[in-house]
C-alpha cells in the first residue's frame, strides 16, 4: 500500500506543478529537494564504508571473498554433478549439446602468389609449398640470405657490416670463415673485398649442403611451421642456426626451436635451384 502511495504520489509530481497551493509547492520542492541530498550522502557513505573497510578490515574481505569462492566452487559442483549424473544415466548427451568448434581447412599456396595470404588466413589454415621455378636460382637465394641478414643494407654497404664474429654481406661467423679458408684474415681485408665474401659464401653453401645432405634426403617434402621443407630452406637454415640448431628443428618436426637463429625464417628460402655441385 505504501509503495502504490509512493508511485502514485510520484506520477501526480509529474503532472503537476501545484501552482495554484504555494505551501503545497513547498513542500514538494523541500520534499525533492532532500531526496536528492539524502542520495548524494547514500553515495558517499558507501564509497567512504567501502574505503574503511579496504583499509582497516582486509582480513574481513580476504575472509567474505574466501567464504564466497568456496559457496561457488560448491554450487558449480552440484551443476556439474547433476549434469554428469543425467548424462551418466542417459537423461540427456551432454556431449552433444556443447557445440564444437569447427575445423579449419588447410590451403596449400604456391609461394609466388601469397598476396591475399592475410585474408586467406583468417578463414583457413595456410601452408606455402615451392612449385619449379626456374628464376629461383643461386643468385636470388643469396640476395635472400643478404636481405635477412643485414637487413635491408644497400649492395654497397652490406660487404661492411659487422655484428660481433659475423662479418660481411651474409654474416659469415668464424666457424664459417674458418672452414672456408678465411681463419687468419683480418676484418679490414674481409670487410673490403666484395668478390672474397661472394666467393666465401658459395664455399659455405657447398659445405652445407654435404653436412646437411642426410637431413635434406630424409625431410625434403615434408611440411612443418606452414611451409614445405626443400634443400635451399635447410642449407639457409643451417647458415643462421648451425648444423644442430637446423636438426633440432627438423628431427621435432618444427616443434622445437634452436637456442639461435630463426629456423623458421630462414627455412621458408625453400625451391631455389642452387647448383652447388
Amino acid at each position: 500500500m505504501i509503495n502504490m502511495k509512493k508511485w502514485l504520489n510520484h506520477f501526480l509530481n509529474k503532472k503537476s506543478e501545484f501552482t495554484n497551493d504555494e505551501k503545497l509547492k513547498s513542500l514538494n520542492d523541500q520534499y525533492f529537494f532532500l531526496l536528492g541530498e539524502l542520495k548524494k550522502l547514500s553515495n558517499h557513505i558507501i564509497v567512504e564504508n567501502i574505503k574503511y573497510y579496504f583499509e582497516y578490515k582486509k582480513a574481513y574481505l580476504i575472509r567474505l571473498f574466501a567464504v564466497l569462492l568456496v559457496k561457488l566452487s560448491i554450487f558449480i559442483g552440484i551443476i556439474a554433478g547433476g549434469l554428469f549424473a543425467l548424462d551418466y544415466f542417459g537423461v540427456v548427451n551432454i556431449s552433444k549439446a556443447i557445440p564444437k568448434a569447427e575445423k579449419r581447412l588447410t590451403v596449400y599456396l604456391p609461394d609466388n602468389d601469397t598476396s591475399n595470404i592475410s585474408k586467406i588466413r583468417k578463414t583457413f589454415d595456410v601452408v606455402i609449398f615451392y612449385p619449379p621455378d626456374p628464376k629461383k636460382g643461386w643468385k636470388m637465394f643469396k640476395q635472400a640470405i643478404h636481405k635477412i641478414e643485414t637487413k635491408g643494407t644497400s649492395d654497397a654497404a652490406s660487404y661492411s657490416q659487422r655484428n660481433g664474429q659475423y662479418w660481411g654481406r651474409y654474416q659469415l661467423g668464424t666457424d664459417a670463415r674458418k672452414l672456408v679458408g678465411l681463419e687468419k684474415m683480418s676484418w679490414e681485408e674481409f670487410s673490403t673485398n666484395p668478390d672474397l665474401q661472394e666467393g666465401a659464401i658459395l664455399s659455405w653453401m657447398r659445405i652445407m649442403r654435404t653436412i646437411m645432405k642426410p637431413d635434406i634426403d630424409r625431410y625434403s617434402g615434408r611440411y612443418m611451421r606452414g611451409f614445405q621443407i626443400t634443400e635451399s630452406g635447410i642449407i639457409a637454415m643451417a647458415h643462421n642456426c648451425g648444423e644442430g640448431g637446423a636438426r633440432v628443428f627438423l628431427s621435432s618436426n618444427g616443434n622445437s626451436l634452436p637456442e639461435y637463429g630463426n629456423p623458421v625464417l630462414f627455412g621458408k628460402l625453400g625451391g631455389y635451384n642452387l647448383n652447388l655441385e
